[in-house]
């Protein structure tokens, strides 16, 4: 793990082991670290090394894989994942080392030259391997919905856990008459409406606005709309008419360099909408509120940067709409 500190410093400034992951906060531990009281839970540290001096993100982060991705280091949440080779270069420049920037990953090739073996984890590591045959396809390729639903997506939702017929209703039909094509229930009770379309779908407002239909009928807050590749998450509670605004996510689940890489950039997030998951969907709650709140605070033409370009202006610093977007990403990078 490394540590960094925030806007306006943007340092990296030592590393560790996590000793044990995010847990609630033992009482030996509460007792040990009084300071955490404002916390009910996080994670512990081992072998904890704080460098002799801050390393800059800006010396950096430019070597580092990741910022193909990422190339802003805009981090939106209290843990980011890094691939281990840009944690070791990280490690290396921290304590003083010569680092070199590595290669980038090579493009995307076939399957066959993903590395093994899979993700440890047994939901992630199912999950995974149904996104291999995916890419055994190949681009392009169109197959029916049945197919789709058959060999896609009721994988996917085996791995994330639904499995009976307590987890997992197929086509149950709403008050209006409509029907989503899956509801993923926890305990009994519908917790994300599914809109399944066939692979290589339009997956564009109109069928937005069919899946967040059918979470108003239900009274279910989330709603999935995919074709197989797709995953795009979207948050019903939300009062806004614009569909866009609603989006939570849109991941490509192909789009991954490594089974490494999937773990990062595509389960990290999938794993929220597990059944495991959303006996709280806590996580997910915390996600959409991070992402809200990064959109609200990165518009230009939002009211919250409106009034905040204003009280700029009321203390004589006179900028753009533009601008003052551009300067709360700058901040909410750190």
């Amino acid at each position: 793990m490394i540590a960094y500190v925030g806007s306006p410093e943007r340092v990296f400034i030592g590393d560790a082991l996590i000793d044990q992951g995010y847990h609630s906060w033992t009482p030996d531990e509460a007792a040990r670290y009084p300071e955490t009281g404002m916390y009910e839970a996080g994670i512990s540290l081992r072998d904890v090394v704080i460098w002799d001096r801050p390393l800059r993100q800006q010396d950096i982060w430019p070597k580092l894989a990741a910022a193909q991705k990422n190339p802003g280091a805009m981090f939106m949440q209290t843990t980011f994942a890094l691939l281990d080779s840009d944690g070791d270069q990280l490690i290396q420049a921290g304590r003083g080392e010569v680092v070199k920037a590595l290669p980038m990953p090579a493009p995307k090739s076939s399957p066959e030259s993903l590395p093994s073996p899979l993700p440890s984890d047994s939901e992630a590591a199912n999950f995974f391997a149904v996104v291999q045959e995916l890419r055994e396809l190949g681009t392009g390729i169109r197959i029916n919905e049945e197919t789709t639903r058959a060999f896609f997506l009721n994988k996917y939702f085996g791995a994330l856990g639904y499995t009976t017929l307590r987890d997992i209703a197929h086509g149950e039909p709403a008050q209006s008459g409509h029907f989503p094509d899956y509801v993923l229930k926890v305990h009994g009770t519908p917790a994300i409406a599914v809109e399944a379309k066939a692979l290589g779908s339009n997956l564009g407002t109109k069928e937005a606005g069919q899946v967040t239909g059918y979470c108003g009928t239900l009274g279910v807050r989330w709603g999935l709309l995919t074709d197989g590749r797709f995953f795009k998450l979207y948050d019903a509670h939300l009062l806004s008419t614009n569909i866009d605004d609603r989006l939570v996510f849109d991941l490509d689940l192909t789009d991954y360099q490594s089974a490494e890489d999937f773990d990062i950039s595509i389960w990290s997030t999938v794993q929220m909408l597990s059944k495991q998951q959303m006996q709280t969907g806590q996580e997910l709650e915390r996600y959409a509120a991070r992402e809200l709140t990064r959109r609200i605070l990165t518009d230009s033409n939002s009211a919250t940067l409106k009034a905040l370009r204003e009280e700029l202006a009321n203390q004589k610093i006179n900028l753009s709409p533009t601008e003052v977007a551009a300067l709360t990403a700058e901040v909410l990078g750190g």
